[in-house]
């Protein structure tokens, strides 16, 4: 009896064996197993099935080193997207190692995983029917856990894609169940792509079977994630297939007696494929390669004909992302799809809502979907998506969708109906997402130029909120913000708070930031800031340094860096000292190296820039010894733009005022650039012309004076009267109008020449009349004198025949310039004293 108590207290003083005893005992099991399956298999003939179908062990290596010429190229070339997944794996032996502590187990391995590690051991040693129960027995594992993915990769990727790859139907589904599932997994996609699994997943979205089509077709929109492997699908054909299966399911003809359960097949194939090329079109050569097999009919039938929200979502998602291209954007206004987009911005669903936010943000570039999204009544429930506040991706659309519609000014005003620029400043707060306020930021920038806006804005402290951004480094936050800033500038009630909040520092700062975006925005903000501020050159000479950095920008390879560098420069050099400032920086240079561009872009704020730097008169010289003359003339004769021209002429103004600069420009045809764009209905263009030609008139005279000093003209006088008579206006220096100058017939007959004339025809209607009168006197016979008037007067060639009929000593030369006055006023009969001349002078070729 007393043996007895003593095994019964023995077994009660025995210690319970815990989860860490379980995990080392058979840790050690396995160890020992695979230790004696290791002397087993030296000595043992691979398994097989005797069906073929399955070959066992031998054949499961096959993709481990299952990587063709063309992926190992893939591998080591650059893809053709950034692939974010590669940076990730270098964490995975860090995530690795905290499974164990994730789950609660201070082991080295979970008993999940020991789980999974014993049924790949039969998936890899069993015959056929072991092999597909191991494969539903993994289906039933919560494979959505991080351990178990791993565990599968490590151990049993191989086996999958081997099974994949054989000619048993059940294998092959049960195996792409699993992939599905473990495809989530951003190291699990790696591993495919390496070991060369994706080549044989896209071609079983040929197979006959619809459910390895769905199967396949789904793995791939998982894999699709990554770069690598969007370009593995597009390289193997796999786009094409896609849409394919799209269309045959959808083939009506096809499928007219279907049965029920046909149909639903026939809708889960559409609903993964879908799915598929949602998450392949991220790529910009997948977008091509869709347009070209016809995706984009096939998406509008989908978008057209289905309400099932499961196929509406990706067909949206995929529209959305198609729509940063301009030829898909064009396609889908053309077809109708924006009036579809905005009936299902109406719905319920809020994945659809964000879809189709996030469409509009991208399709509203174009001024006509903008239109369209506003007269179907598209615009409130945009607005009415930012109430969700607590759903970031959803208000990331709503706002990136309003910014691209206030573009619109008729959306404008119904948006400040809606007080939506409270709205989008009470969102430029750092609780919300940088994307959040990227938008926000660009919609203010848009709404700002309404003056009202502008006013709303500053009484609601949103200057205080775009200056705070203006300290982050995300590159599209702060284009958005200095923005914003340039254009709440234009006003000079804001120019306080903008000083006051330090925001010239902050924009001169910016300069220096390594984007070209940045540099170019901040330049171009900086423009109203000086214009509009008082003591402006104080402050631009209170930075040290500053301008050195500005004026380095000018040797950047980016034309809108350039263009809004001299729009400053322009700015600055309004300012005497800092104008000097400048040219001792070598300015000037810099300036002419730029003269050569063939951008438009540029010619106008190079123009401008060149054209106050001329204030000093060492620069006009050096800008003609530095060859940038010619090329500012050629801009006048080479563009359409009404705006470079004006800005060109501003420039050769003031270069005028240079003698070397006016020989220059008459050596090169400047009068007959000039004498055309008098006539523009462009005042600053008109202006400046004639100033320019005023300078170099004044340069001839004086010349003319030099040469004949008996003739005794009045120079200062004579200087007035060519000014006004050029002008064709009021002169404040000569104090002479348009009536004064006409009015004085013997200034015609003692001061202006021929081509005085002509420059009084094109000047205005009154002048003409004096030209013409000038004519009939016989004070000026020459050609060019009577085609130019007959070419600039409605009555011109009438005009020109009563100076033939008053004027008795006409010559040859004045007949050939008649007869060109009448080619080009086309329709008016020839005079008959001219014929009569012709004939009397032999001259019959010129008829």
């Amino acid at each position: 009896m007393k043996t007895t108590k003593s095994k019964a207290s023995s077994k009660e003083l025995k210690r319970v064996p815990t989860a860490q005893d379980l995990i080392e005992k058979k840790t050690s099991d396995q160890l020992s197993k695979r230790m004696s399956m290791k002397t087993l298999s030296s000595c043992k003939t691979t398994r097989t099935y005797t069906t073929g179908v399955w070959h066992g062990a031998s054949s499961s290596n096959r993709y481990q080193h299952r990587m063709t010429a063309r992926d190992s190229d893939e591998m080591s070339s650059s893809s053709e997207e950034s692939d974010s997944e590669d940076d990730f794996m270098s964490e995975q032996d860090r995530r690795k190692k905290d499974l164990a502590v994730k789950t609660g187990l201070t082991g080295e391995k979970t008993l999940e995983c020991l789980q999974v590690e014993k049924l790949i051991k039969y998936l890899r040693w069993g015959n056929k029917t072991v092999t597909i129960l191991v494969l539903c027995l993994l289906k039933d594992l919560d494979l959505k856990q991080e351990n178990i993915q791993m565990t599968i990769e490590e151990q049993g990727l191989d086996l999958l894609l081997n099974l994949i790859d054989t000619d048993d139907l059940k294998c092959k589904i049960g195996s792409l169940r699993i992939l599905k599932e473990i495809t989530t997994n951003v190291g699990v996609r790696k591993s495919i792509r390496d070991l060369g699994g994706l080549q044989t997943i896209i071609n079983l979205t040929k197979s006959p079977n619809k459910d390895l089509k769905c199967l396949s077709a789904e793995t791939i929109a998982n894999l699709a994630n990554s770069g690598k492997a969007r370009k593995a699908v597009r390289q193997y054909g796999g786009i094409k297939r896609l849409v394919a299966m799209i269309e045959i399911s959808r083939d009506k003809k096809l499928h007219q007696h279907a049965t029920e359960e046909v149909r639903k097949q026939n809708i889960e194939i559409t609903r993964s494929a879908v799915k598929a090329l949602a998450t392949c079109a991220k790529s910009n050569k997948i977008k091509k390669a869709m347009r070209k097999v016809g995706a984009i009919p096939v998406l509008a039938e989908l978008l057209t004909n289905v309400s099932d929200i499961t196929i509406l979502v990706p067909v949206i998602n995929t529209l959305q992302e198609c729509a940063s291209d301009i030829n898909y954007r064009i396609a889908i206004r053309n077809m109708g799809l924006v009036e579809h987009l905005v009936r299902h911005v109406k719905s319920d669903n809020i994945q659809l809502k964000m879809y189709c936010a996030s469409a509009f943000r991208k399709l509203c570039e174009d001024k006509d979907s903008s239109d369209i999204v506003r007269n179907n009544k598209g615009l409130q429930p945009l607005i009415d998506l930012l109430d969700f506040s607590d759903n970031n991706e959803l208000l990331i659309a709503a706002t990136g969708a309003i910014w691209r519609c206030s573009a619109t000014p008729k959306n404008a005003e119904l948006f400040e109906k809606a007080n939506i620029v409270e709205i989008l400043i009470g969102f430029m707060v750092p609780s919300y997402t940088e994307e959040v306020r990227i938008n926000c930021s660009g919609g203010l920038a848009t709404l700002a130029k309404r003056e009202h806006n502008r006013e709303v804005i500053r009484h609601k402290g949103g200057i205080r909120n775009l200056m705070s951004q203006l300290g982050y480094t995300t590159v599209a936050l702060l284009v958005n913000s200095t923005d914003a800033v340039g254009v709440m500038a234009e006003d000079k009630e804001s120019i306080g708070a903008i000083i006051e909040l330090d925001g010239i520092r902050l924009l001169w700062s910016l300069l220096k930031n390594p984007s070209w975006e940045v540099q170019a925005s901040a330049a171009n903000a900086m423009c109203p800031v000086l214009r509009n501020m008082e003591d402006a050159g104080e402050e631009v000479r209170a930075y040290v340094g500053g301008l050195e950095i500005m004026l380095d920008l000018l040797n950047s390879e980016r034309v809108e860096v350039l263009a809004a560098i001299c729009r400053t420069v322009a700015q600055i050099a309004q300012d005497p000292e800092n104008l000097g400032i400048m040219t001792d920086l070598k300015v000037v240079r810099l300036l002419s190296h730029l003269t050569g561009t063939k951008e438009d872009l540029l010619k106008r704020p190079l123009s401008e820039a060149i054209g106050f730097c001329c204030a000093k008169e060492e620069n006009r010289r050096e800008f003609g010894t530095e060859g940038a003359v010619v090329p500012i003339l050629q801009y006048m004769k080479t563009t359409k733009s009404e705006e470079i021209k004006a800005a060109a002429a501003f420039a050769l103004n003031h270069l005028s005022e240079d003698a070397q600069n006016c020989i220059t420009m008459h050596k090169n045809g400047v009068f007959e650039v000039m004498m055309e764009t008098i006539a523009s209905k462009n005042e600053s263009l008109q202006q400046n012309s004639a100033s320019c030609l005023a300078n170099i008139r004044r340069l001839a005279m004086c010349n003319e004076m030099a040469r004949y000093p008996s003739c005794g003209y009045n120079l200062a006088q004579s200087t007035e009267i060519s000014t006004a008579v050029v002008l064709g206006e009021s002169n404040p220096e000569a104090g002479m109008g348009k009536d004064q100058v006409t009015s004085k017939r013997q200034l015609c007959e003692e001061v202006v020449n021929p081509d005085k004339a002509i420059e009084i025809a094109r000047t205005c209607e009154i002048g003409r009349k004096t030209a013409v009168s000038v004519l009939s006197t016989g004070v000026a016979e020459k050609e060019e004198t009577a085609l130019v008037v007959g070419r600039h007067n409605q009555n011109g060639t009438q005009r020109n025949s009563q100076c033939i009929n008053n004027q008795p000593a006409f010559n040859q030369r004045n007949v050939i310039g008649v007869i060109k006055t009448m080619r080009h006023n086309k329709g008016t009969k020839r005079h008959p004293r001219v014929a009569k001349i012709v004939t009397h002078t032999g001259e019959g070729k010129y008829g």
